[in-house]
């Protein structure tokens, strides 16, 4: 079975973990998450406006929210 958790590990994972699997007993074998490089950016400290230029600086410091949701996905 393949589902898609939604936006955010907070709001989509959590639940789908916490809840559906615990409800129905599954257990899940993969978890993928899904990064864009705008995502990156934009959790790097980027406005909206300035997402299709290059920042290298932002996209290193956006790696640090890709590392908290790694390390939470672990967790399950």
């Amino acid at each position: 079975m393949v589902t898609e958790a939604g936006f955010g590990a907070d709001l989509g994972a959590e639940k789908f973990f916490d809840i559906k699997c615990q409800l129905h007993h599954l257990q899940p074998s993969a978890c993928v998450i899904v990064a864009t490089i705008r995502a990156l950016k934009m959790h790097g400290g980027i406005e909206k406006e300035h997402l299709s230029e290059e920042n290298i600086e932002a996209l290193e410091k956006g790696f640090s929210n890709l590392q908290a949701h790694i390390e939470n996905s672990k967790k399950f």
